[in-house]
């Protein structure tokens, strides 16, 4: 098993966030549309909704306790969609990292940091055409709301899960 840990990124760590986006290019040109931008990772960092204070804004870092190497990224807003809700807006892991149990294994470590934080729910969205990330988020316990919204070029549906 692989043991990870969660580390709160800011503007210092805009050089390997940037590095890792570009390594996970392939799902992120899916979901935007296009090629991952220079400035992706600064965008990730300070890119929040207008009615949301930079202080319920977290993007962790997921890093390999071994040797401390960044392998994946999760982006929050707390209390967006409620004031026990937090809201997953990615979660993306490198690609040699994936199918090896790190995305569950993360989202234990999101859970347990959000009950101690007061949340009772998790809220993300999951592209139409990501069957491999439905699949994923089924998995783990979360359920579609029947919400769907829209996203850039793409619609997606909004699942929860109860912490």
């Amino acid at each position: 098993m692989h043991v990870i840990k969660l580390e709160v990124m800011d503007e210092t760590n805009i050089p390997e966030l940037q590095d890792l986006l570009t390594i996970c290019s392939d799902y992120l040109t899916f979901q935007d549309g296009k090629p991952v931008e220079k400035d992706a990772a600064k965008d990730l960092l300070l890119t929040k909704p207008d009615a949301v204070s930079f202080d319920d804004k977290i993007v962790f870092g997921i890093y390999m306790s071994d040797n401390h190497s960044l392998i994946g990224v999760i982006d929050i807003i707390m209390r967006y969609a409620g004031p026990d809700i937090l809201s997953l807006g990615l979660l993306v892991i490198e690609p040699s990292c994936r199918g090896k149990g790190i995305g569950e294994n993360t989202h234990k470590l999101l859970e347990a940091w959000a009950g101690v934080n007061n949340f009772s729910r998790i809220r993300l969205g999951v592209l139409f055409d990501n069957d491999k990330g439905l699949s994923f988020w089924q998995r783990i316990g979360y359920k579609e709301t029947g919400e769907v919204k829209p996203y850039h070029s793409h619609t997606f549906r909004v699942m929860e899960k109860p912490i």
